[in-house]
């Protein structure tokens, strides 16, 4: 129970609560009328870009902060100043860990789902039941 009330103190009054509160709830009503079947969130959802960063999702989401935390430094950024910097960081942040999963995560899982494959058909051979002649 104390869980759920933690987010509580990160408001600086109940307005501000309720406020955020009202936001999560549109956001929420928001992407569950997206996951609803119809002809536009297919044309939206189904395109090749949108599939590639469904695909990417977990290299974007692991090297996403490396290329903030880098980037700011690299350009000397600062969270409390705003630049057309950060719009170009956030390309960066999505682009690079799409050509990583490209070119490094896909040919891995390739590669791992043939090696076992090739294990498990070697072991499923050598556990052959024996005919039996009486």
């Amino acid at each position: 129970a104390l869980l759920l009330l933690l987010p509580l103190w990160q408001y600086p009054s109940k307005p501000a609560f309720y406020a955020a509160s009202a936001l999560g709830l549109s956001l929420a009503t928001g992407v569950y009328l997206l996951s609803l079947p119809s002809p536009w969130t297919r044309l939206v959802f189904a395109t090749p870009w949108v599939r590639k960063i469904g695909q990417a999702s977990f290299s974007i989401y692991l090297l996403h902060v490396l290329v903030f935390h880098y980037g700011m430094q690299w350009l000397g950024l600062q969270h409390t100043v705003y630049t057309p910097w950060w719009l170009l960081l956030g390309l960066v942040g999505v682009a690079l860990p799409m050509l990583v999963s490209h070119f490094v995560e896909m040919p891995l899982q390739r590669s791992t789902r043939r090696w076992l494959q090739a294990r498990l058909n070697r072991a499923s051979q050598s556990f052959q039941p024996r005919s039996t002649t009486a």
